[in-house]
């Protein structure tokens, strides 16, 4: 049979549960804390590699950015990799924060000092991203030099191929002509050894009648 708490033990209970929430509010300080003086961690894909944004600067893992964040925040929201090496907490209800002023103003100063460190830390990461950016577009730009001095190049071998073809077709046309010139000649040269064959062979004929005689 279910028997209902005296009113001893529902106090009891509600004082448990509120050392609960304060220690929960206390585990999350305390990893604000840690991270403002050690840096925000990074974010980890499954495989253990860390996560990169766009120029390979490396990619923070979750943090709060406001108190609203800092009630909803819980261990679930950081990658595994990070999460193993936090204590477990939970989200924490507005009003547990608002009943500890003292909590919520370090909560406050502690978000924009994370936000701060976690800004620092993107700008030392942008700077060798930024050179490796700079360095790539050097090597871009030396290549693309590269490539334009061969396309100039190329497109002199070009003009000089079409000038030598042109020379040559023109050379061709000269030896056709010339050609055809000798042909002639020589088709004259045949008549006219033919039509004296033509005469011998008569003349023959004749010499043979007369002997004949």
């Amino acid at each position: 049979m279910f028997v209902v708490g005296t009113a001893e033990n529902r106090p009891k209970a509600a004082l448990v549960n509120q050392q609960s929430a304060r220690r929960n509010i206390e585990t999350k300080i305390s990893i604000l804390e840690r991270w403002v003086k050690d840096g925000v961690p990074y974010a980890y894909e499954e495989s253990g590699k860390i996560i990169k944004l766009p120029g390979e600067a490396n990619q923070m893992d979750y943090y709060p950015n406001s108190v609203r964040q800092f009630n909803f925040w819980e261990r679930s929201k950081q990658c595994s990799a990070v999460a193993e090496t936090l204590p477990d907490f939970s989200r924490n209800a507005n009003d547990t924060l608002r009943r500890h002023p003292g909590y919520r103003k370090q909560v406050e100063s502690l978000i924009g000092q994370v936000a701060t460190r976690a800004s620092q830390q993107a700008k030392k990461e942008r700077v060798p991203a930024l050179a490796e950016l700079r360095r790539q577009l050097r090597v871009a730009e030396t290549r693309n030099g590269v490539l334009e001095d061969g396309l100039v190049d190329l497109r002199s071998l070009v003009r000089k191929l079409e000038e030598k073809v042109k020379r040559m077709h023109g050379q061709a046309e000269m030896d056709l002509g010339e050609t055809a010139k000798i042909r002639s000649k020589l088709e004259t040269e045949i008549a006219e050894l033919r039509r004296q064959n033509a005469d011998l062979a008569k003349s023959l004929i004749n010499i043979k009648s007369i002997r004949k005689l």
